[in-house]
């Protein structure tokens, strides 16, 4: 298997730490630099810029229905943008510290944050319309299962929390999952694993439902910042702090490629994002050297 780097895009002032598709085309980028950027997959084209926000951006989604982008920075707010408009809709002073985490839902849009809060907000009013106290520490990630009401939050406290998407109730916790914090972890497309990894630099396998650790691996040298998997369920890709992207195969947790300073093209700053674009099936990363890289994968018998 072979990685190529297709697409370099420079613009961003700061570092990178939100990426998020828009469609088959384009997908989106959100920094320190309070710049919300859109981005074409294909060649020949410029980014675009659509807000700036006074305030260092740390999380991005795209609500596809209603068409809007929420984000969260450093502070605890929110902002509510409308992507067609380019223009602000709201601006809300929401997580105590920092709004770490925001996925948008079909039905809802989740955010949490430093408080140990998440909330679920509406699109249609813009307004939390639950909020749910979980830790005394920061919640940095979440995760929906692929086909069932439940969802996996990432906390501070190294514990990872499994909600009822219906109920809202605590089902099940895996106690110190983690020596330190979680700061990504996703379903297993299957849905009867959780892959997670943090601060302690693991890449972590479990059965969710008996909290029970199937796989371990010592993945980097410093902290996992984000997890991704491929859209047919294949390759696992974690980003680090140490600079480097690791693409592992997913069935059996093994190190496929590494991308890190031994190549022609990387990182040279910790990656602090990455997501797999379906259409173009390739990887796209960004991290602290301001730079957003799209990536390809190959067959060693492919040109």
């Amino acid at each position: 298997m072979k990685i190529k780097q297709e697409k370099l895009l420079l613009g961003h002032k700061s570092g990178i730490y939100g990426l998020e598709a828009v469609d088959d085309d384009h997908f989106l980028s959100a920094a320190g630099d309070g710049w919300i950027v859109e981005w074409p997959i294909q060649a020949g084209e410029d980014g675009n810029l659509l807000l700036q926000i006074e305030a260092q951006i740390f999380a991005l989604s795209y609500h596809k229905a209603s068409g809007q982008i929420w984000a969260g920075d450093m502070n605890g707010g929110v902002y509510i943008s409308d992507y067609r408009e380019k223009s602000l809709l709201k601006k809300v002073s929401h997580h105590n510290k920092g709004t770490y985490a925001v996925e948008a839902r079909p039905e809802f849009i989740f955010t949490s944050g430093a408080d140990g809060v998440f909330s679920l907000w509406s699109p249609d009013s813009l307004r939390p319309e639950e909020s749910v106290q979980v830790s005394r520490k920061h919640l940095r990630a979440v995760s929906f299962h692929p086909t069932r009401p439940v969802m996996a939050v990432a906390g501070g406290d190294g514990h990872i929390y499994i909600f009822h998407t219906t109920s809202w109730q605590c089902i099940q916790q895996i106690e110190v999952a983690h020596e330190r914090s979680i700061f990504d972890l996703k379903f297993h497309p299957s849905g009867n694993q959780l892959i997670s990894g943090g601060m302690d630099a693991h890449l972590k396998v479990w059965n969710w439902e008996e909290a029970r650790l199937e796989h371990k691996v010592p993945a980097h040298v410093f902290t996992i910042n984000g997890l991704a998997i491929d859209s047919k369920g294949l390759w696992l890709a974690t980003a680090s702090r140490d600079n480097s992207i690791k693409i592992w195969d997913l069935k059996t947790i093994m190190l496929e490629k590494v991308i890190d300073s031994t190549k022609k093209n990387f990182h040279m700053n910790s990656v602090n994002a990455i997501f797999f674009h379906d259409k173009s099936r390739q990887w796209i990363s960004a991290g602290d050297d301001r730079t957003i890289r799209l990536w390809s994968m190959h067959n060693d018998d492919q040109n």
